[in-house]
């Protein structure tokens, strides 16, 4: 959230700098920032959902559907970040999403908006990082989706 809104207050600040400069060619780099900030934002983790044995992230106008079919394992992991390396995706803008890497987890795809509330779920041998509002619960209620 604070990375959120330190780049949306830095964006906003620096176009309105630019256009107090009113020279002519400004409106190129305030045209690129303010397309990556709503790029970034259409891909906003708003929230989880689990429906027949599949998890549903979703985005600010659609949902990502990831199969859990062959879910093996999940855990809470809050150190999931921890001495990480984003090998591509978004690394903190909206949300933290796409391809990391770290020595704990190896590589993983994920869809973070709290780093601290990060759950893990192995499915196939590939590592997804999730966090949801309330990991407990929402681990309990995999597990019963699981169970199906």
């Amino acid at each position: 959230m604070w990375i959120s809104w330190g780049i949306t207050l830095i964006f906003v600040g620096f176009s309105i700098f630019l256009l107090s400069v009113g020279k002519p060619g400004v409106w190129f780099p305030m045209v690129a920032m303010n397309f990556i900030w709503m790029f970034t934002a259409l891909f906003t983790v708003r929230g989880y959902r689990l429906h027949d044995q599949s998890l549903y992230i979703q985005r600010l106008i659609w949902e990502t559907r990831v199969d859990l079919q062959g879910l093996e394992k999940v855990y809470q992991e809050p150190e999931a970040f921890r001495r990480c390396l984003k090998t591509f995706g978004n690394g903190g803008l909206f949300s933290f999403s796409g391809y990391f890497r770290s020595k704990k987890l190896g590589t993983f795809r994920c869809w973070v908006t709290d780093k601290t509330k990060s759950i893990v779920l192995e499915v196939k041998g590939k590592k997804l990082v999730i966090s949801p509002d309330s990991p407990e619960s929402f681990i309990a209620a995999l597990e019963c989706e699981k169970s199906r």
